[in-house]
C-alpha cells in the first residue's frame, strides 16, 4: 500500500462519536504526544475498525509528529496488532509489507520495536465509540 497516494478515511467516519474523533485528532495534530497517547489512538482505531495499513495511512496524512518515522510507526502499529492476539492485520504478513515506492517499509525483526509495548494491559477503552 502506498500511503503517499492512498484514499484514508480523514474525516474518521468509523468514529462515531464527535468528542472521540476531536481528541484522535487532538493527539494527531500534537507535536510531541507521549508514547501512552499515540498507543491509545492506535488501539482505539483498532477497536473502530480500522486495519494496520489504514490507520499507518491516516497517522501520515495527519500527523504533526516532530519525530514521526513511517518505519518505527508502522512497527508500532503493527504490535498492537500482534499483542492483542484477535483480529487480522494485514492479507500481506508483516514481513512483507513494503510498498512500491519504499514509503511504508517492512519491519525486518520478528520481534516487537524496542520501544513497543506487549499488549495493552491496564489500558481501559470507552464503550462508545
Amino acid at each position: 500500500m502506498d500511503i503517499s497516494s492512498s484514499k484514508t478515511d480523514a474525516d474518521l467516519s468509523k468514529v462515531i462519536s464527535f468528542e472521540k474523533r476531536q481528541e484522535l485528532y487532538n493527539i494527531l495534530h500534537s507535536e510531541d504526544p507521549e508514547h501512552y497517547s499515540r498507543l491509545w489512538l492506535t488501539g482505539f482505531l483498532k477497536f473502530c475498525g480500522y486495519s494496520i495499513d489504514e490507520i499507518c495511512a491516516i497517522i501520515h496524512h495527519e500527523t504533526c509528529w516532530v519525530n514521526y518515522d513511517t518505519q518505527m510507526t508502522y512497527c508500532q502499529v503493527a504490535s498492537v496488532f500482534r499483542s492483542w492476539g484477535h483480529g487480522r492485520q494485514s492479507s500481506k504478513s508483516r514481513d512483507q509489507h513494503a510498498s512500491s515506492s519504499g514509503i511504508l517499509t517492512k519491519c525486518v525483526s520478528s520481534t516487537p520495536c524496542s520501544d513497543s509495548i506487549d499488549g495493552l494491559w491496564g489500558v481501559s477503552y470507552p464503550i462508545s465509540r
